[in-house]
């Protein structure tokens, strides 16, 4: 009987942190719902990326993998600013940033 006296707290202290774990995952918005404009600078992927992403970017790792042809999609203006579209936004939340290609392997 000792070991289901010592068992049963850290069952309890388990069972509250998938409470706590289950009522984060049911609070959060599906990243389509989110992600709902057509493109977006890069200071908006990276706060995206801190609220929402698999990873926490800042703006300027984003300006940079952008510069470094890592996000292939995204363009830059003519003021020198960067436009990341809607699917580039949902892989780099998913999946993260592509990583820097070294010596022609990535």
């Amino acid at each position: 009987m000792s070991i289901i006296n010592e068992l049963e707290p850290v069952l309890k202290r388990i069972e509250q942190r998938l409470s706590s774990i289950e009522s984060q995952i049911g609070g959060t918005r599906p990243l389509c719902d989110v992600v709902s404009r057509e493109q977006y600078s890069c200071s908006e992927v990276a706060d995206l990326s801190q609220a929402q992403g698999i990873q926490a970017y800042k703006r300027y790792t984003v300006r940079l993998a952008c510069s470094q042809g890592r996000i292939t999609e995204a363009w830059k203006l003519e003021d020198g600013s960067w436009r990341i579209p809607r699917s580039a936004v949902l892989r780099i939340l998913g999946n993260g940033i592509p990583p820097q290609r070294r010596n022609g392997k990535t």
